[in-house]
């Protein structure tokens, strides 16, 4: 099963709480799945405001998922370009090692 991205902006600072809440659900919620059907799913969180960040890359580990989650702070801006940038490179970087485990 492909890797998931939780992919967020924090531009408004009084859905914060709201946004982290329904992050850590997500997180538990996909990864219990995953447990269920003996699925390999990682999940790596990338947040932005004026600039994207790589808050955390891809593991299957919900403690450290929920703890980073928990550590975001919000502040001005929303360039999606940017976050939508940072996380296809994630993407392109997870799918470049796995090609790299199917090849002779």
């Amino acid at each position: 099963m492909p890797p998931f991205l939780l992919f967020t902006t924090l531009y408004n600072y009084n859905r914060l709480s709201d946004v982290k809440a329904a992050a850590n659900v997500f997180v538990d919620d996909i990864l219990s799945t995953a447990t269920q059907y003996n699925a390999d799913v990682e999940i790596a969180i990338v947040s932005y405001n004026s600039t994207a960040t790589t808050t955390q890359i891809f593991t299957s580990n919900s403690t450290t998922l929920k703890s980073k989650i928990n550590q975001i702070t919000a502040s001005d801006g929303t360039n999606i370009q940017a976050g939508i940038k940072t996380a296809q490179s994630l993407l392109d970087a997870e799918t470049a090692e796995n090609e790299e485990l199917f090849e002779d």
